[in-house]
């Protein structure tokens, strides 16, 4: 056994997972909202305080190889804007770290929000009325 292997089995064992129990694990990763896991974060890993501006960052690289560890395919799945240079640049980022075939993207649609004076009960909107970005989705789920 090498030391990644020995690394990787040492994660499963922590975690409690193991062949028996769970023989194949497939990951979903919807990063928009990984990429909120630590907005509100006043430390970081080491206890260390964050200055103020600073935020707790998710590096992808080290997201997939721990996704690596336990799970049988992983699939990442983000919006695009492409008319922001930067959203295209993470989408080729996202497909260079997960693989080209396991990054999956829509594009990012500007919709208006109207309650017309009614309740709207919406995580999305951040008032009765306005723009807002958000990933138009045929299904959602979430727990």
């Amino acid at each position: 056994m090498d030391l990644s292997e020995l690394k990787r089995q040492n994660l499963r064992d922590t975690l409690g997972i193991t062949e028996a129990i769970f023989p194949r694990i497939l990951t979903f990763v919807d990063f928009a909202n990984v990429n909120h896991w630590f907005d509100d974060e006043a430390y970081d890993l080491a206890g260390a305080s964050l200055q103020e501006g600073h935020s707790v960052e998710i590096n992808i690289v080290n997201l997939k190889r721990f996704l690596d560890c336990f799970s049988t395919d992983v699939r990442f799945y983000y919006g695009h804007d492409p008319a922001n240079a930067g959203s295209m640049a993470f989408t080729r980022a996202a497909k260079h770290v997960f693989g080209s075939h396991r990054v999956f993207t829509k594009r990012i649609q500007q919709i208006r929000h109207d309650t017309h004076g009614g309740r709207f009960d919406n995580q999305y909107a951040s008032g009765a009325l306005g723009r807002q970005r958000r990933l138009r989705v045929d299904s959602e789920v979430q727990f």
